[in-house]
Formats: structure tokens, C-alpha cells, sequence
């Protein structure tokens, strides 16, 4: 999958590494100013997650550069179990806000306009609408906790920390030639 991603989608696929970097490094980072970890240390950078994560969200991780064959084996496994868990939360996700009686296309159009994203006129909210988007974003917080703890669980149970998961994903991003060899590792 992971080999597919950065071969069919060349740019969208590494964007959704970056993401995921991002989503990543948010738990670590809340982590270590806590002094907690697993999911004690997951609640608040989940919270941190629904916004826009900040231009400078701390140090980057730093790109490996020394990446055994091995390892970007484990990592092209890691990086598939950790697409799945967001496929099944995306569902998750659909589900709750369905669940409200919103529909998916309203709750998005909502979420732009109180971005400033919408296009045109501002749209109104009723009564009943703010209550559901209450309910759906309570419901979507919980699952983006429970999402952030079943990546960082997959990704520390496959053998490698979140920490150098995320180094090898920024030398992936940034560099062709690592890009190149996943390319290759992964080919049958």
C-alpha cells in the first residue's frame, strides 16, 4: 500500500505521510511535556490535532539518515497498519456525525464557514444543528484519541518507536533517493 501510495499518487502520498508525521509527532510531543506516555499523553495533543497544527509545533524530527533495508521493511509494514487504523476511523467518523442526524456534506459546509473556509454567504446554524455538531465533534474528538493511541500502540508493537518511525518518514519525504529504495523493497 505504502508502495502504491508513493508511486501512484507521487506528491498526495508523501502529503499523507507528512500528515501523519504531524499526527505523530503531536503525541510525542505531548508525551514529553507531560512526562506521561501511552495514552495519558494522547488526550491533550488529540485535542491539539482538530486545529491546524501551529507553523512551528517544535523541532522537527530530525531525517534518518541511516536506514538499514531492514528497518524501511518494518517501517513500509508500520506505515500500512497505520493506514488502516485511519481508514476504520475515517468510518468512525462518518458514522458519528451521521449518528447525529447531520449529514456529512452540512457538518463540512458548517466546519468551513466557522473556518473561514466557506464559499459565499455565511450559512446559519439552527438550534438543532449546533446541538448535533456538538455531539458530532464531542463523538470525533473521542475517536481521534482512540485513533492516535491505536497508531502509536501499532507502531510501538511493530518494534520501532515513534520517535525514529517519524525520522524515517521526514528522510522518506525528503529524500528521493530513500523514496526509491522503499519503491524497491516493496516490489514483489
Amino acid at each position: 500500500m505504502v508502495l502504491k501510495l508513493l508511486k501512484d499518487s507521487g506528491q498526495a502520498g508523501l502529503v499523507l505521510l507528512v500528515v501523519l508525521a504531524l499526527f505523530l509527532g503531536g503525541c510525542n510531543k505531548a508525551q514529553k511535556e507531560t512526562g506521561q506516555s501511552g495514552s495519558e499523553g494522547t488526550q491533550g495533543s488529540a485535542q491539539q490535532s482538530q486545529e491546524q497544527p501551529p507553523a512551528g509545533m517544535g523541532t522537527p524530527p530530525t531525517p534518518a539518515t541511516d536506514v538499514s533495508d531492514e528497518e524501511l521493511k518494518i517501517f513500509a509494514e508500520l506505515m500500512e497498519e497505520t493506514q488502516k487504523i485511519q481508514y476504520e476511523s475515517q468510518e468512525e467518523m462518518q458514522n458519528a456525525v451521521t449518528g447525529t442526524g447531520m449529514s456529512i456534506e452540512r457538518y463540512s459546509n458548517i466546519m468551513q464557514q466557522m473556518q473561514g473556509q466557506g464559499q459565499g454567504e455565511s450559512t446559519e446554524i439552527s438550534d438543532e444543528e449546533q446541538i448535533q455538531l456538538g455531539e458530532a465533534q464531542e463523538a470525533l474528538q473521542k475517536i481521534q484519541m482512540d485513533t492516535q493511541q491505536k497508531m502509536i500502540a501499532a507502531v510501538e508493537e511493530g518494534g520501532m518507536s515513534t520517535d525514529r518511525f517519524q525520522s524515517i518518514l521526514m528522510a522518506i519525504r525528503s529524500d528521493p533517493s530513500m523514496q526509491q529504495r522503499l519503491q524497491q523493497l516493496m516490489q514483489p
